[in-house]
């Protein structure tokens, strides 16, 4: 008995979400106020991490600067600071990220990578969508949208047919 009723608990909750999560299609989440939040960006001296702090800023944040780029950190701060009422403080880390990223583009191959299959996004574009993430608290962002298909793939297909697979594409 007490699995007949496990079973339709789970089957319950798992259509409640489904229904929640098609419901959020059509309207969109609440987004989170970060005004006079403390918001820590790293990489704020350039490109995503500096379009997210001004971002940021704009809403009302209090922000902490990360970057190893202690003069783009700093210009990323002044350019906040001159735009209005906003504390923001800049501080130069290095955190070792930069190495795990060239680590993995010298690891692939540059033939391998399929601009089709896996672009390189622009910063205007992913800026507003991780930040649209992060204030409706999206446990996942996943892109470009061609990944979603991956991860169903990964989800339905036995791992000895990826392995298979795998060994045919070698």
């Amino acid at each position: 008995m007490s699995t007949i009723l496990d079973t339709s608990i789970f089957g319950g909750k798992c259509l409640y979400y489904i229904l929640e999560s098609l419901v959020y299609r059509i309207i969109p989440k609440k987004k989170k106020n970060v005004a006079r939040k403390i918001v820590l960006i790293t990489g704020a001296g350039s490109g995503l991490g500096g379009l997210s702090a001004i971002t940021f800023a704009s809403l009302g944040a209090i922000l902490v600067l990360w970057d190893i780029n202690e003069e783009g950190n700093m210009e990323t701060c002044q350019m906040i600071k001159e735009k209005g009422d906003v504390k923001a403080f800049a501080y130069t880390c290095n955190c070792g990220n930069r190495q795990d990223v060239d680590r993995f583009a010298d690891q692939v191959p540059v033939g391998h990578l399929d601009p089709l299959l896996l672009p390189i996004l622009e910063q205007e574009y992913v800026a507003p969508k991780v930040l649209n993430a992060i204030l409706e608290e999206q446990v996942y962002l996943i892109m470009p949208t061609l990944l979603h298909v991956v991860l169903l793939l990964k989800a339905i297909v036995s791992p000895d047919m990826m392995i298979t697979l795998a060994e045919t594409l070698e």
